[in-house]
Protein backbone atom coordinates (compact mmCIF):
# COMPACT_ATOMS: atom_id res chain seq x y z
CA UNK A 1 0.00 0.00 0.00
CA UNK A 2 2.81 2.44 0.88
CA UNK A 3 4.66 1.64 -2.35
CA UNK A 4 1.53 2.26 -4.38
CA UNK A 5 0.87 5.58 -2.63
CA UNK A 6 4.50 6.57 -3.17
CA UNK A 7 4.26 5.72 -6.90
CA UNK A 8 1.07 7.76 -7.25
CA UNK A 9 2.67 10.68 -5.41
CA UNK A 10 5.77 10.47 -7.62
CA UNK A 11 3.66 10.39 -10.79
CA UNK A 12 1.66 13.40 -9.59
CA UNK A 13 4.86 15.35 -8.86
CA UNK A 14 6.27 14.53 -12.30
CA UNK A 15 2.99 15.52 -13.92
CA UNK A 16 2.92 18.86 -12.08
CA UNK A 17 6.55 19.56 -12.98
CA UNK A 18 5.90 18.73 -16.65
CA UNK A 19 2.95 21.12 -16.79
CA UNK A 20 5.03 23.88 -15.20
CA UNK A 21 7.97 23.44 -17.57
CA UNK A 22 5.95 22.91 -20.74
CA UNK A 23 4.57 26.42 -20.36
CA UNK A 24 7.98 28.14 -20.64
CA UNK A 25 11.08 26.77 -22.35
CA UNK A 26 14.46 28.44 -22.42
CA UNK A 27 15.73 31.33 -20.37
CA UNK A 28 17.28 34.39 -21.91
CA UNK A 29 16.85 38.11 -22.21
CA UNK A 30 15.86 40.69 -24.76
CA UNK A 31 17.42 44.11 -24.28
CA UNK A 32 16.71 47.49 -25.76
CA UNK A 33 20.10 49.03 -26.62
CA UNK A 34 20.57 52.66 -27.70
CA UNK A 35 23.35 53.60 -30.11
CA UNK A 36 24.25 56.44 -27.71
CA UNK A 37 23.52 57.10 -24.02
CA UNK A 38 23.19 60.86 -24.50
CA UNK A 39 21.61 62.60 -27.44
CA UNK A 40 21.24 66.31 -28.21
CA UNK A 41 17.87 67.92 -28.81
CA UNK A 42 16.91 67.43 -32.46
CA UNK A 43 19.21 64.42 -32.98
CA UNK A 44 18.03 60.91 -33.70
CA UNK A 45 18.79 57.85 -31.62
CA UNK A 46 18.62 54.28 -32.92
CA UNK A 47 17.35 51.60 -30.56
CA UNK A 48 18.07 47.93 -31.22
CA UNK A 49 16.05 45.08 -29.76
CA UNK A 50 18.66 42.37 -29.11
CA UNK A 51 18.03 38.78 -28.03
CA UNK A 52 20.56 36.90 -25.93
CA UNK A 53 20.74 33.34 -24.59
CA UNK A 54 17.67 32.03 -26.40
CA UNK A 55 16.55 31.09 -29.94
CA UNK A 56 13.47 33.10 -30.92
CA UNK A 57 11.20 32.02 -33.77
CA UNK A 58 8.36 34.47 -33.10
CA UNK A 59 7.70 37.46 -30.88
CA UNK A 60 5.43 40.36 -30.16
CA UNK A 61 6.70 43.38 -28.25
CA UNK A 62 5.55 46.75 -27.07
CA UNK A 63 8.03 49.59 -26.59
CA UNK A 64 6.73 52.49 -24.50
CA UNK A 65 8.41 55.91 -24.80
CA UNK A 66 7.83 59.42 -23.45
CA UNK A 67 6.22 61.25 -26.38
CA UNK A 68 6.93 64.65 -24.79
CA UNK A 69 10.69 64.03 -24.96
CA UNK A 70 10.99 61.66 -27.93
CA UNK A 71 9.33 61.57 -31.33
CA UNK A 72 8.83 58.40 -33.36
CA UNK A 73 10.66 58.47 -36.72
CA UNK A 74 11.01 54.99 -38.21
CA UNK A 75 10.97 51.28 -37.43
CA UNK A 76 10.94 47.90 -39.10
CA UNK A 77 8.09 46.90 -41.40
CA UNK A 78 6.34 44.65 -38.85
CA UNK A 79 5.57 47.49 -36.43
CA UNK A 80 2.72 49.84 -35.70
CA UNK A 81 2.79 53.04 -33.65
CA UNK A 82 -0.14 53.88 -31.42
CA UNK A 83 0.44 57.07 -29.42
CA UNK A 84 3.59 56.54 -27.39
CA UNK A 85 3.74 52.77 -28.00
CA UNK A 86 5.49 50.88 -30.77
CA UNK A 87 4.10 47.38 -31.26
CA UNK A 88 6.15 44.87 -33.22
CA UNK A 89 5.17 41.38 -34.37
CA UNK A 90 7.56 38.98 -36.10
CA UNK A 91 7.63 35.28 -36.92
CA UNK A 92 10.20 33.14 -38.65
CA UNK A 93 8.72 31.89 -41.95
CA UNK A 94 10.70 28.67 -42.51
CA UNK A 95 9.45 26.59 -39.59
CA UNK A 96 12.13 27.55 -37.11
CA UNK A 97 15.15 26.90 -39.30
CA UNK A 98 16.20 30.55 -39.14
CA UNK A 99 15.41 31.34 -35.52
CA UNK A 100 17.10 34.48 -34.21
CA UNK A 101 19.79 33.95 -31.58
CA UNK A 102 22.23 36.54 -30.25
CA UNK A 103 21.19 39.07 -32.88
CA UNK A 104 19.08 42.16 -33.53
CA UNK A 105 15.36 41.39 -33.57
CA UNK A 106 14.15 44.88 -34.52
CA UNK A 107 15.33 48.49 -34.74
CA UNK A 108 13.58 51.75 -33.90
CA UNK A 109 14.55 55.33 -34.72
CA UNK A 110 13.40 58.16 -32.44
CA UNK A 111 14.17 61.89 -32.40
CA UNK A 112 14.99 63.80 -29.19
CA UNK A 113 12.55 66.68 -28.60
CA UNK A 114 13.00 67.86 -25.02
CA UNK A 115 15.85 67.90 -22.47
CA UNK A 116 15.73 65.30 -19.69
CA UNK A 117 16.23 61.65 -18.85
CA UNK A 118 13.92 59.29 -20.73
CA UNK A 119 13.13 55.75 -19.59
CA UNK A 120 12.04 53.35 -22.33
CA UNK A 121 9.98 50.37 -21.21
CA UNK A 122 9.79 47.06 -23.03
CA UNK A 123 7.47 44.11 -22.68
CA UNK A 124 6.61 41.17 -24.89
CA UNK A 125 6.14 37.49 -25.53
CA UNK A 126 8.68 35.26 -27.26
CA UNK A 127 8.28 31.77 -28.75
CA UNK A 128 10.53 28.94 -29.93
CA UNK A 129 10.18 27.00 -33.21
CA UNK A 130 7.61 24.64 -31.63
CA UNK A 131 5.39 27.49 -30.47
CA UNK A 132 6.40 27.14 -26.82
CA UNK A 133 6.48 30.38 -24.87
CA UNK A 134 10.02 31.27 -23.82
CA UNK A 135 10.93 32.60 -20.42
CA UNK A 136 12.59 35.86 -21.40
CA UNK A 137 13.51 38.85 -19.28
CA UNK A 138 12.92 42.14 -21.10
CA UNK A 139 15.31 44.98 -20.32
CA UNK A 140 14.49 48.57 -21.26
CA UNK A 141 16.96 51.45 -21.41
CA UNK A 142 17.45 55.12 -20.52
CA UNK A 143 18.44 57.97 -22.79
CA UNK A 144 19.64 61.35 -21.60
CA UNK A 145 18.51 64.21 -23.85
CA UNK A 146 20.86 67.19 -23.50
CA UNK A 147 21.08 70.65 -25.03
CA UNK A 148 23.72 71.65 -27.58
CA UNK A 149 25.28 74.02 -24.99
CA UNK A 150 25.54 71.23 -22.40
CA UNK A 151 27.26 68.98 -24.96
CA UNK A 152 29.85 71.67 -25.73
CA UNK A 153 30.43 72.24 -21.99
CA UNK A 154 31.00 68.50 -21.38
CA UNK A 155 33.40 68.33 -24.34
CA UNK A 156 35.41 71.32 -23.02
CA UNK A 157 35.68 69.73 -19.54
CA UNK A 158 36.85 66.43 -21.04
CA UNK A 159 39.47 68.20 -23.17
CA UNK A 160 40.79 70.07 -20.09
CA UNK A 161 41.14 66.78 -18.16
CA UNK A 162 43.07 65.19 -21.03
CA UNK A 163 45.55 68.10 -21.18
Amino acid sequence: MKKRALKILLIMILFILEIGFSECYGVGNVSLIADKASVKEGEEVVLSLVGSGVEISAFQTELVFNSEKLEYRKTDENSAVIGNRIRTVWFEKTGGEEAKKEQILATYKLKAKKIGNVALGLQGEFYDKNGNKLEVETIGTNINVISQIEEEKNTDETNRRIE
